[in-house]
């Protein structure tokens, strides 16, 4: 059976990584800190994956550090974070799909928090549209990852509206109804029984995130997801957030041992349960 797999080393965090290094003062943390960080973590992961997904304030920089073979590159073109805007969040662009493959992309990524409730839902699709364009035609692969959210209190005692957010399936069905070209879909986990119908919506190549999940569960949730159609995965703080239990000095051993052992094990759960996605599209 022919397959295609995602082996993504998720390494673009920029401020939630500052948060992880300096929780009571995350902007004390220098560029060359955060490199330092990421080289670490590069030298010692980026061997055993197919791609790595990293930003060009920080990750590039430590990737340039590290000899690389075969692993593609996956630049993050967002701001990190979002605006803010009466309880609604918005994505702002920090680089062009041209500035991107001038730095040598393989596959550009941009991912939007959306709610279809919110007034911000038009700005956030136009963007997928736009960036879907954009790499069109300067023929590179789009990864999209959408991060559903509700809708906070508008003023004072106002009900809160969509409190809840929609689910990852629903999400799916209003991105894929714009029909904008998008190579692969970054995602949290649908639910057990969701990730067929997921694959059924989506038709493209979609990989599970880990969003800081606690590994046991995200392991759990990958075999589901595999079973139920996924391409792979996009991990990254479930592989490594506990690194700032250890003193500094003891950082390369822990992502020598504990995180390396986290990647072998998700490995291999997606080469063991990797479904037929010849039909889908590949980057």
């Amino acid at each position: 059976m022919n397959t295609h797999q995602y082996l993504i080393l998720a390494l673009d965090h920029r401020q939630s990584l500052k948060k992880l290094l300096a929780p009571h003062k995350p902007g004390s943390i220098t560029a060359a800190e955060l490199i330092r960080w990421k080289t670490i973590a590069l030298q010692y992961l980026l061997p055993y994956v197919t791609h790595v997904l990293i930003d060009p304030e920080f990750g590039l920089p430590a990737l340039q550090k590290i000899e690389r073979k075969n692993t593609k590159v996956i630049l993050s073109i967002e701001e990190s974070g979002y605006q803010k805007i009466d309880g609604e969040r918005l994505t702002r662009l920090k680089y062009t799909v041209e500035d991107h493959k001038k730095l040598g992309a393989d596959i550009i990524k941009l991912l939007i928090y959306f709610n279809p409730r919110a007034k911000t839902a038009k700005h956030q699709k136009d963007l997928v549209q736009k960036i879907s364009k954009d790499c069109q035609k300067h023929n590179l692969p789009f990864l999209l990852e959408v991060a559903p959210y509700g809708l906070e209190p508008s003023s004072g005692d106002a009900p809160r509206r969509g409190a809840t957010p929609y689910s990852v399936l629903e999400i799916a069905k209003e991105i894929m109804s714009l029909g904008c070209k998008i190579d692969i879909y970054k995602t949290a986990y649908p639910g057990d029984k969701n990730c067929n119908r997921l694959t059924k919506t989506l038709k493209i190549p979609w990989v599970l995130l880990s969003g800081g999940e606690e590994f046991p569960i995200y392991r759990k949730n990958l075999q589901t997801a595999m079973r139920g159609g996924a391409a792979g995965f996009a991990a990254g703080r479930t592989l490594w957030k506990d690194f700032i239990r250890r003193p500094r000095e003891k950082w390369p051993e822990f992502f020598k041992k504990v995180a390396k052992t986290r990647l072998e094990e998700i490995i291999g759960i997606v080469k063991k349960n990797a479904q037929d996605t010849t039909s889908l599209t590949t980057a």
